[in-house]
């Protein structure tokens, strides 16, 4: 039997959208993004690249010319935080628990 171990890092979605406001100076409503419902997780891998169609995306989200352009998309606002260090690059796992 072949077993790889690896780091999974946990976080709940309080701590996810209280993170982007801190980083990007928006609310951000994380189960609605990603239309999860009560006592679910989401899986999200962060590599910290954003490609340049991405980056526009975050862009239209930033400047409030696509408030929707991220939505189910949360992937691209952690890669964001791990590209410049907030973060670190890896597997996450968020808890969405009311």
């Amino acid at each position: 039997m072949n077993i790889v171990s690896k780091t999974t890092h946990h976080v709940d979605y309080i701590d996810v959208q209280q993170a982007i406001w801190e980083n990007f100076g928006k609310e951000f409503d994380f189960v609605a993004n990603e239309e999860v419902g009560n006592d679910s997780a989401v899986e999200i891998y962060v590599t910290g690249n954003v490609s340049d169609t991405e980056q526009k995306l975050f862009e239209a989200w930033l400047n409030d010319t696509n408030p929707f352009a991220l939505m189910f998309d949360t992937r691209i606002l952690f890669n964001k935080m791990a590209s410049v260090g907030v973060i670190p690059k890896g597997d996450y796992v968020v808890s969405v628990s009311w």
